[in-house]
């Protein structure tokens, strides 16, 4: 009776075992994924050297402009090869006051490259002179005491000054004057210079410009 007894807890036993096992909540396996996968790299920071040997073919679109001075008024430019006479939009003048009648120059002369004189008498066609700077010398003026020049424009009646500079005298009686313009004075007529007391130089460098 005991040994029924022993056999019938033991299978209990089991039963009991088996039922909490079974309660027991079961995880699936994950497996790996060994495939191949794409990666997206945002915004990277590349250095990228771009060089190119000989000659490099450049296009340029629209109209460009070419400033040039220090040159004549015309001057040959190729283009494809072939010279062609381009006129430039700047050209520099020196003029020189070669004679005065009751202290105002009345021989004015442009000097040329080669340093032969010209007389001055109108502005060429189509452009406008701009002074830039004015020298002036006057002799046989009283030590101490004061000489002076102006500059005017001739077609203006009466005339009125468009620059005016004085200078003491020195000892030897002479009195120089040298004034720069940064933007210039601008004339479309003949610049008109008086210097006072007994004058004996005068001279006016610029440019001439496209008239607008």
């Amino acid at each position: 009776m005991k040994r029924f007894s022993r056999a019938l807890v033991a299978t209990f036993g089991f039963v009991f075992l088996g039922l909490v096992i079974s309660l027991v909540p079961q995880k699936s396996a994950v497996g790996v994924n060994t495939a191949t996968q794409n990666v997206n790299v945002t915004n990277p920071s590349l250095n990228v050297n771009a060089s190119q040997s000989g000659t490099w073919n450049v296009g340029i679109t629209g109209t460009p402009s070419v400033n040039i001075s220090n040159l004549p008024s015309s001057q040959n430019v190729s283009f494809n090869g072939t010279a062609q006479p381009v006129t430039l939009t700047k050209q520099l003048v020196t003029l020189v006051c070669a004679g005065f009648t009751s202290n105002i120059c009345t021989d004015l002369e442009r000097v040329a490259a080669d340093g032969t004189l010209t007389p001055y008498t109108a502005r060429p066609p189509g452009f406008v002179l701009v002074v830039t700077d004015f020298v002036w010398k006057s002799a046989s003026v009283t030590p101490g005491q004061v000489a002076f020049a102006t500059l005017h424009h001739q077609l203006t009646s009466p005339p009125h000054d468009v620059s005016f500079s004085a200078v003491v005298a020195t000892a030897d009686g002479a009195a120089v004057s040298e004034s720069h313009f940064t933007s210039g004075l601008q004339f479309s007529d003949v610049p008109v210079v008086f210097v006072s007391n007994t004058p004996n130089v005068a001279i006016l460098q610029g440019y001439l410009v496209a008239a607008p």
